[in-house]
């Protein structure tokens, strides 16, 4: 499941670094997508939220990793009041993604990554 994050995270952060179009690219392909209006725009100084762990250091590491082409300052922290990017693994079975799918969730405000 760790490794569904991590591509998600790599596919993701290749996608902010490309031009806007009106397609989406994403890999793995999601089942479903809602695409709705308004954008996300990266910021200099970058919150992200995410779980301890080996699973979750491995994940946070490419992120960091992608994401320094930016020049943004990337800051970790467990439970942040106002993240920019939001990522978790859910803790309980979830039917509705199943073993290997995740939800991504977009807004103006953050981005939200749950596997």
């Amino acid at each position: 499941m760790n490794r569904v994050v991590l591509s998600i995270v790599i596919c993701f952060c290749g996608y902010l670094s490309q031009a806007q179009s009106s397609n989406i690219a994403i890999i793995p392909e999601p089942v479903q997508i809602s695409k709705k209006t308004g954008t996300f725009t990266l910021p200099s100084h970058i919150i992200v939220s995410a779980g301890k762990g080996d699973a979750m250091q491995e994940v946070i590491n490419s992120l960091r990793q992608k994401l320094k082409v930016t020049g943004a300052v990337i800051d970790v922290q467990s439970k942040a009041s106002a993240p920019t990017i939001i990522l978790s693994i859910n803790s309980k079975a979830n039917a509705t993604i199943g073993k290997e799918g995740y939800q991504l969730n977009v807004t103006p405000k953050n981005i939200s990554i749950r596997a």
